[in-house]
């Protein structure tokens, strides 16, 4: 046994000539629940991971896609038949190059508050 106790009330009460006598049982919780319980937080802890990630990053995101739709047509229109070329990497090195823009700020700032009383 891991300790869980069933529980036991009962409650009445008396109305006019009836009696009304009620029984609650309280039963330990099984794994199941507390599984489904560990899965339900991780699952909302995803999500708002998410969100979180697609505040921050969203716009970039879809600028990326919109630039990667305009790379796909001028590469097709160029060849003149559809076939999958070196544009598909637009939206990655997009998102890299926001990313080295984000890393050079934050260091030029780091740099500024080092250098700020010499």
């Amino acid at each position: 046994m891991n300790g869980d106790k069933t529980s036991i009330m009962v409650c009445s009460e008396k109305t006019g000539n009836t009696q009304v006598v009620v029984l609650l049982v309280r039963e330990p919780e099984s794994n199941t629940v507390k599984i489904l319980r560990a899965a339900k937080r991780k699952t909302r802890k995803a999500i708002k991971k998410f969100v979180r990630f697609m505040r921050c990053e969203g716009i970039y995101i879809l600028i990326g896609l919109w630039l990667a739709k305009k790379a796909m047509d001028a590469a097709y229109e160029f060849r003149g038949y559809e076939a999958i070329g070196g544009e598909i990497f637009v939206l990655p090195l997009f998102l890299l190059a926001v990313n080295a823009v984000r890393q050079m700020i934050d260091s030029s700032k780091e740099y500024e508050e080092e250098n700020r009383y010499v």
